[in-house]
This record gives structure tokens, sequence and C-alpha cells, in this order.
């Protein structure tokens, strides 16, 4: 560590500016990080080895393998190891979770499409070359959009296992907030529209989708220190291309984790198709209270849409008029929740 102080001091000393110091930082530690991981690999490939000696595995070979991850490209050793009469494997990929054939990590491979839920391709490539040493196409990018609902749904399912609690260790939080949509992802005839020729075609080309539904909990937001910024409680996500699947997930995690019984639900959607409010009773199942409501932009647009032949005053009359009604179904909720239990719908 002493070391590392050291060589972090001499960088800072000798930058000629402060973006030139902060760059020349940033490769070093990534590289010290990446340096650090290399070295944990190999002393858990040694560990892993040393328990399959003692079953009669025998070492067929030693390879190096290179996969980027969230720190950069990582290059590491690993047996290749073989007991007779079955397959031969690397223990090491097997322990970490690396797939044959995978460059990247699952996480960075997370981190990835989550950018690309919000952009197109291109851009995405462009912003993670400038904000990390990973690199990688717009072509992958795609490939990696494609292959994300199912790499997610599995570490998901792998979750519910790992928290899974009995009946006396339930959580039984005094509010829990679920919020719900489908995330969109355009492609032209089934093609990623920035791997697209931009010259001009005879017949226009029709657009496509992709849609990842996404599916979130938590039980309330904390201050972070002292500062101004917050984050989320106990905040989980459940993605999927396959919705049923997603709200399957969700059902199963809360009862597996919580305990509702007495636990006020707050839900909200865009009200689309697959996330109403019975979607979403469904899957709270029974508890104290439920609530749920869909929020203002959304319901400024679907006003919008409806009214869209009626002049622009008509339709801010009547957002005015619907906002002040829902205020005063509030003030009057707010009374029936003091006086007795009670299981209102805001929507």
């Amino acid at each position: 560590m002493e070391k590392i102080v050291s060589d972090v001091i001499k960088i800072i000393k000798g930058s000629k500016n402060e973006i030139e110091m902060e760059k020349v930082l940033w490769t070093f530690l990534l590289n010290t990080v990446i340096a650090m991981i290399a070295l944990a690999f190999e002393r858990i490939n040694d560990e892993l080895f040393a328990s399959l000696k003692a079953e009669g595995y025998k070492v067929q070979r030693k390879d190096a393998r290179t996969i980027q991850g969230i720190f950069g490209p990582l290059t590491y050793e690993r047996r290749l190891v073989k007991k007779e009469g079955e397959k031969a494997f690397y223990p090491l990929d097997r322990h970490l979770g690396f797939e044959r054939y995978r460059r990247y990590t699952p996480y960075l491979e997370f981190c990835v499409v989550k950018l690309a839920a919000r952009s197109v391709y291109r851009v995405v490539e462009e912003s993670i070359k400038i904000l990390s040493p990973v690199i990688i196409s717009h072509q992958k990018v795609a490939m990696l959009v494609r292959d994300a609902g199912r790499r997610y749904s599995k570490y998901e399912e792998t979750m519910l296992t790992v928290d899974a609690k009995s009946d006396g260790e339930l959580v039984k939080p005094d509010t829990l907030y679920i919020e719900g949509d489908g995330l969109y992802i355009s492609r032209v005839n089934g093609k990623d529209p920035s791997l697209e020729s931009k010259e001009p075609e005879e017949k226009p080309r029709k657009k496509e989708y992709n849609e990842l539904h996404r599916i979130q909990l938590d039980v309330g937001v904390e201050q972070e220190g002292n500062g101004k910024r917050h984050r989320l409680v106990d905040r989980r996500e459940f993605v999927d291309t396959d919705l049923a699947k997603v709200q399957m997930q969700l059902e199963r995690f809360l009862e597996s984790y919580y305990n509702l019984q007495k636990t006020i639900v707050i839900c909200n959607s865009d009200n689309g198709p697959g996330y109403v409010i019975s979607s979403f009773e469904r899957m709270a199942g029974e508890c104290g209270q439920f609530e749920f409501f869909v929020d203002p932009y959304h319901v400024n647009q679907k006003v919008k849409t409806r009214l869209s032949f009626a002049p622009k005053g008509l339709q801010n009359d009547v957002l005015r008029v619907l906002r002040q009604f829902l205020i005063g179904r509030r003030w009057m909720l707010s009374l029936i929740h003091i006086s007795e239990p009670t299981r209102p719908r805001l929507i």
C-alpha cells in the first residue's frame, strides 16, 4: 500500500495540469486494481485445484484468458482439469461464472445494456470508450442487448435462492414501493438502426422493437452521509424480455423475503399493457394496504393524446381540474386512513 501511495504522490507532483493528473491517476489505479484481481484469481485457482486434486482430477494444461470487465481488460491464467470418464473443464472459469467464448464479464454486459436502453448503440460505444478502458463495438452492444434478458433473469433466479428466508426471519417493512415499466429499444427490420446504411432506400423500412420489462422495489429512501444525495433502501430489480417471467420472479421474491400482512404497498406504473392495477394487486398479494397510482407525466401524456383534437387551452383546463380533484381526494383519503383500516385505490 505504501508503494501505491508513493506512486500516486509522484504522479500528482509530476503532472503538468489537473486534467493530465487525473487521466494518469485513473490509468494507474485501474492497472493496479487489475493486477490485484489477477493475483486474487491465481490464488483462488490454486485453492480450487487443491480440493479437486483430492477427488482425482489431473491438470491437462494451463491456458491464459483475457476478459473485459468494468475495470478494463484482465488477463489471467487458469488450469484445465480432467477426471477419468468426465469432460475437462476450467474450475476457475466455472467458479467465476465466466462462460466459454464470452469476452465480457456479466456485470459489464449489464451496464452496457442499461446504457443501450437509453441511447443508440453508437453513442453507447463512444460513451464507454470515453469513461472506461473497455473496448466494445456497437455491433457487440446490439448482441448484448439481445442476450441481456436471459442472463439477467438467471442472475435474479440465483439471488432469489440466496435471499430466501424462513417464516420467522421474513422482513416486515412499514411501506413497500413497487414500480414497473417497459424499456423499448428500437430496431429496423430486426437490425440495430445504428448499423444500417445511411443511403436512401426505395421502400421505407419497418421499425421493430426489443422490449425489456423491468420491475423495481424498495422500502424507502435514505440520505447518504451528510450530503444531499439519497439512495433507495433495499432496492431490487427484476428484468427480462418476458413480462410474465418478471412478474413471477417478483411474486416469488416477495413470498420468500417479506411478510406484508401489515405493510402499505404503493405501486406506480404508466398503466400500460401488463402494468395495470390488477397486475400489481396480484403480485403484492395479501398486504395491509394497497395503493396504485399513475405518475403525473403519463397522466399528462394520456390526457393530451385523448384530447389532441381539442384546443391546448382546454387540455390545460382538464389537467388543472384533474390535479385539484386528486389533491382533494388525497386529503379525504388521509382522513379515512386515520379513522379506520381500509384499502383505497389512488389512481
